[in-house]
């Protein structure tokens, strides 16, 4: 009931509110916050809703576009360096699905980035990050797995 509030968003969407009564006062415990809240803050203050819920999830919205904002920052000092190194990227997930369908950075919570490099360049773009100041407990492209997911990588806070 509560997706379909957000997604119609009409006036009669204040009924769907209930439910997430008791969401108030999660904090900064980002792991709590549904993802939901900035499509919703969105939809429903765009049909004029009022509730003080919607003001929560406003305050949802404003972080999330914040901070992904931040790390679109870091993510493009890495795509550029790639670039300069001569190595091809690919966004995956939640960067290339805000910049291709949301188009609005406040819309898609995300905490980090994901980029596809060709096999072939792994130890090159290994060395552009660590130039810029990414660590790993991957310091060689032997390391990385034949198939599925790469090792994380961590980045120097700006």
């Amino acid at each position: 009931m509560l997706l379909t509030g957000f997604r119609s968003a009409g006036k009669s969407s204040c009924r769907c509110l209930a439910p997430v009564e008791g969401c108030r006062g999660f904090g900064s415990n980002r792991s709590r916050i549904p993802s939901l809240f900035p499509l919703a803050y969105r939809n429903l203050s765009a049909h004029g809703v009022k509730d003080p819920l919607v003001n929560t999830f406003g305050w949802v919205y404003r972080s999330t576009q914040s901070e992904i904002q931040r790390i679109f920052t870091r993510m493009s000092d890495v795509l550029v360096s790639f670039h300069r190194a001569g190595i091809q990227t690919i966004l995956l997930k939640g960067a290339a699905l805000i910049l291709l369908h949301y188009k609005d950075p406040g819309l898609r919570p995300m905490v980090d980035f994901d980029i596809l490099v060709p096999a072939g360049k792994a130890a090159a773009a290994i060395k552009v990050l660590t130039e810029l100041g990414w660590t790993s407990t991957v310091t060689s492209s032997k390391a990385f797995p034949k198939s599925g997911r790469s090792p994380d990588w961590a980045g120097l806070q700006k």
